[in-house]
């Protein structure tokens, strides 16, 4: 039985920012339906021809945080929050524990 997760030909979703895309695509696995995300860049290569690249340089990185972020919205709108883990209220983090300050010691005085 073949274990590698079906996944459909075109993407569910994608988003250009620059020569960024993110695409997300729909899987199908052992568990059930889950999607994953691919980011390329596009460019062309020495013949004047569009080529794709999943390697990204430090300048795409703003384009990269775009698209992060609107992959981020529709994966919200695809998979809702499940109501008992959706809830309006502002849970805060405890401070963290700290030890008591000690008391500044005084130097000793050379004789």
């Amino acid at each position: 039985m073949d274990k590698t997760p079906q996944t459909s030909t075109q993407p569910e979703a994608k988003f250009k920012s620059g020569a960024v895309v993110a695409s997300v695509w729909k899987n199908e696995g052992q568990n059930g339906p889950y999607r994953t995300v691919t980011l390329t860049r596009s460019y062309k290569d020495k013949d004047d021809n569009w080529q794709r690249t999943k390697t990204l340089r430090p300048k795409d990185m703003d384009d990269v945080i775009i698209v992060a972020g609107q992959v981020t919205e529709k994966m919200a709108e695809l998979e809702p929050a499940a109501p008992e883990t959706a809830t309006d209220a502002v849970h805060e983090t405890p401070p963290p524990k700290t030890k008591k300050a000690s008391r500044p010691r005084k130097a000793k005085q050379a004789a």
